[in-house]
């Protein structure tokens, strides 16, 4: 069997068969073809933090260290918007670095769910429209990143490996490193990432 590339450009007319959906995914979420060389992910009502069917693509975690980066432009979210990368275990245990609208303006965020415990780890104004994530692992902690420029990359957050253990969470599906967008008010907009 091939090895999966380590970048998708998103420049296919449709998405690798080695991309993960979140149960039955709403195909006209998902776009390769409103912006050419881009994915575009229009949000959905359904969150991460649901269960049901978010607009999220993920790759199964299959090393303990990786490196996993997104660079994404939110220009096409309106409030309530979000769109991010996560390291998501299940609905109720995933670690976001994520861009949210509220009130006109985005704010970067490092947000940890941990069962019924969820939390803004850091927030941050953001002033434009086209933001890198990332998400890296080292065996013990999940680090949460964000850059301006894919150059100099700050840190948001760390968390341990074991709140999205399968041993401390139960499930067998194991751990997804994706992308998604969700929306916390009926406002239906959308963002574009240009790789992963």
């Amino acid at each position: 069997m091939p090895l999966e590339p380590s970048k998708d450009e998103f420049n296919a007319d449709k998405l690798s068969l080695y991309w993960s959906y979140l149960n039955m995914p709403k195909k006209e979420n998902y776009s390769l073809t409103d912006r050419k060389g881009w994915l575009r992910l229009k949000t959905s009502t359904i969150t991460l933090d649901e269960v049901g069917n978010p607009t999220f693509i993920g790759h199964r975690q299959s090393e303990p260290n990786f490196c996993a980066t997104t660079k994404v432009d939110v220009s096409g979210l309106q409030d309530g918007g979000v769109a991010g990368i996560t390291a998501y275990a299940a609905h109720h245990n995933h670690y976001d670095v994520q861009v949210a609208m509220r009130n006109g303006k985005r704010y970067l965020q490092a947000k940890i769910r941990i069962g019924e415990i969820e939390h803004i780890e850091k927030e941050i104004p953001l002033n434009q429209n086209i933001v890198y994530l990332r998400i890296t692992a080292d065996n013990q902690f999940y680090h949460l990143y964000y850059s301006t420029d894919n150059k100099k990359y700050t840190h948001l957050a760390r968390m341990d490996y074991r709140y999205l253990s399968t041993e401390t969470i139960g499930g067998f599906c194991g751990v997804h490193i994706g992308i998604f967008a969700h929306t916390l008010t009926k406002n239906i907009s959308h963002a574009d990432f240009d790789y992963f």
